[in-house]
């Protein structure tokens, strides 16, 4: 598991302590990174709750 993925995995779980429910889509998206996390933003409809930004390479 690469730093990333753990971080998303991290923000998933405070995300869900602090009972922010994430449907559970986009709780995997939290998981497997961001290609995922960026498709279900891309759909205005279906928004993620929490979006997190990351730096550009």
């Amino acid at each position: 598991m690469n730093p990333r993925e753990a971080f998303m995995i991290r923000a998933g779980a405070q995300a869900y302590r602090r009972g922010l429910s994430l449907p559970e889509n986009e709780t995997v998206a939290f998981i497997r990174g961001w290609e995922m996390q960026r498709d279900l933003t891309d759909r205005k409809r279906n928004r993620p709750i929490i979006t997190l930004k990351r730096k550009r390479k």
